[in-house]
């Protein structure tokens, strides 16, 4: 039995922990390698509100810096985790450069699963982390999604206060912002599962266990998949098309485009969430709507 691989990027510490989590779940059962990918373009944490959405038409039109050579020994793996926070309803830059240079190549044959951590919008990320692993050759597996579990109204506050000040403590009437002590164990345990199928089923990805997210809700689907192909990419095509360099013109629209933003969410979540009330979020709906990753 050969060896798991972690590959991850970690820019606030989130997805970091959560690896931790995975590596010591799989670890009861079957060795596993850890590798960091590390930008040749800094993303400083917290983000400025400049440069946290400056990154948002790259993110969705996949405009990725290059990375630093992992110089892996993929023979030595079979199983390999992708673990990756989600940035605009994409993964994160960082990953996409890794899964858009000649190394990920290396994927080709192995069993693949990835790891989300987000704020509650992961099937987007999750679909083009799995059109990228089967263009590469590999072959996909699942993606475990970790979610926040706190109201969205609370999340709506407390995330975008951690991204731009690097505080995620609870103040107010406001619980912590991100990923729970139960979201973590519930990654640990996951791997853990994960980890015994493989080792028992020497090696076959037929016998894995089913993978999914922590938070599979229609309405939140919905308006994963209305966000990123309506509004995001629309958007992201004109911002790249007419200012394709970070600049005044390209801040002024980013501007207009968070005015559309703020109202998409106010108008359309309740509709989306009348419509998941009348299908008791039955999750039929989720495969008729064709929103499974």
């Amino acid at each position: 039995m050969k060896k798991a691989l972690i590959v991850y990027y970690s820019q606030a510490g989130q997805t970091e922990r959560a690896v931790e989590h995975l590596a010591r779940g799989l670890g009861r059962t079957i060795a596993t390698d850890l590798r960091r990918i590390e930008p040749e373009e800094p993303f400083k944490f917290p983000w400025s509100m400049r440069n946290f959405f400056r990154v948002f038409p790259r993110c969705v039109q996949s405009v990725a810096p290059r990375t630093r050579p992992l110089n892996l020994r993929w023979d030595d793996y079979d199983l390999v985790l992708l673990a990756y926070p989600v940035w605009f309803l994409s993964p994160a830059l960082p990953m996409q450069g890794f899964l858009l240079s000649e190394e990920a190549r290396g994927l080709q044959g192995k069993t693949v699963i990835t790891v989300a951590t987000c704020r509650n919008l992961p099937l987007s990320a999750g679909i083009w982390m799995k059109d990228r692993i089967a263009s590469l050759g590999g072959h996909f597996a699942g993606q475990i999604a970790a979610c926040e579990r706190t109201p969205l109204w609370a999340s709506f506050v407390t995330t975008p206060r951690w991204m731009l000040t690097g505080r995620k403590n609870a103040f107010w009437f406001f619980p912590p912002a991100g990923l729970s002590d139960s979201d973590f164990a519930q990654i640990e345990s996951t791997a853990a599962g994960i980890a015994q199928a493989w080792a028992a089923s020497n090696g076959d990805p037929a016998r894995l266990p089913a993978l999914g997210s922590n938070l599979n809700r229609v309405s939140l689907l919905i308006m994963d998949r209305i966000g990123h192909d309506v509004f995001f990419r629309p958007w992201s095509r004109l911002i790249l098309r007419l200012f394709p360099k970070p600049g005044l013109g390209q801040d002024l629209l980013l501007v207009l485009f968070r005015i559309n933003l703020v109202v998409l969410i106010i108008c359309g979540s309740p509709c989306i969430r009348i419509f998941e009330s009348s299908v008791r979020n039955n999750p039929s709906w989720i495969r008729k709507l064709g929103l499974k990753p």
